[in-house]
């Protein structure tokens, strides 16, 4: 006995398992999950450490050289490859694809690089573990267009429309692209300094000593510029103002007698166009395994309501 002859004999057995067959096949077509690009995990990571004001040298001897040593400990090494520029260190691992399994390497590096941070220098400022996953492609991307409207207002705007995004189901992750950092800018008139004999280093010094929790952007005398470093508790620009630099000819003098105080942005690394226009772009990718249309469609109805406002 054949299949066909059975298929044919028992036909209503044959028409049953078709139609759980088609009925198998359409609920797949509504539950099965569609992303805009395949997902399917990568065994290579990255790790980058940044440690201001150190040269590459510093940076292969202090860095590099550790990681790489950590790293290479490791079994499955396939590739390791590592650069060192001006205060960064990033060093890439790939892992044999055929026996590794990305998620225990992920904490395999985890582990040993845990246990190598505490050897780095105490100006370490950023130490981090990239996984790399094909599947995190920006699904939307939005641009706020004006030639005009101030960088501080379009950071609100697109702060706004970000947190809507994120609300959104199935978003991963949204990100602000074109808008350079605000910071508070401080720009001394080195004429009323020298009248007062006061140096510029004053000024950054009686700041710096207050401790501000605002973004620290440069002192500009002139042509020098003076980078100030802050951290503490003004609240609102006029307290920079008031800060006294000192007492000079028996008079109290503050900050904004010898300067003035205003929100700045610091200077853009790259630019951000929109049919030639000055633009602000925000962009999200969607969480794995869901359906790119119904988060795309969830994504339009929150622009349409952000539109509105």
């Amino acid at each position: 006995m054949n299949l066909s002859s059975f298929a044919v004999r028992n036909w209503q057995f044959t028409l049953v398992i078709f139609a759980l067959l088609a009925a198998l096949g359409v609920n797949s077509f509504f539950v099965i999950p569609r992303s805009e690009d395949p997902s399917f995990p990568l065994p290579i990571l990255t790790v980058t450490a940044v440690l201001p004001g150190a040269d590459p040298a510093d940076v292969e001897k202090l860095l590099v050289d550790p990681i790489e040593e950590s790293l290479n400990s490791l079994d499955d090494v396939q590739i390791l490859s590592s650069s060192a520029q001006d205060g960064i260190a990033s060093v890439t691992v790939e892992f044999d694809w055929s026996r590794s399994d990305p998620e225990k390497k992920f904490d395999d590096v985890q582990r040993e690089m845990d246990a190598l941070r505490p050897t780095f220098p105490s100006g370490l400022q950023r130490f981090e573990i990239k996984k790399y996953n094909v599947s995190l492609t920006n699904i939307v991307q939005i641009a706020l267009v004006s030639a005009t409207a101030p960088y501080r207002e379009l950071d609100d705007i697109s702060e706004d429309l970000k947190d809507r995004l994120e609300r959104v189901p199935g978003i991963w992750k949204t990100e602000i692209w074109g808008i350079p950092k605000s910071e508070v800018r401080i720009s001394a008139d080195l004429a009323r300094l020298a009248a007062l004999a006061i140096p510029v280093t004053r000024v950054s010094e009686a700041v710096n000593a207050e401790n501000t929790e605002m973004p620290g952007g440069p002192i500009h005398a002139g042509e020098r510029r003076f980078n100030l470093k802050t951290t503490g508790g003004f609240k609102d620009l006029q307290e920079i103002r008031d800060t006294v630099i000192g007492v000079f000819d028996g008079k109290i003098v503050k900050v904004s007698d010898v300067a003035t105080v205003a929100w700045a942005n610091e200077e853009a690394t790259y630019l951000t166009r929109f049919n030639g226009q000055r633009a602000v772009f925000v962009t999200a990718n969607q969480k794995a395994g869901q359906n790119i249309f119904k988060v795309r469609d969830a994504i339009y109805a929150e622009l349409d309501a952000f539109e509105k406002t």
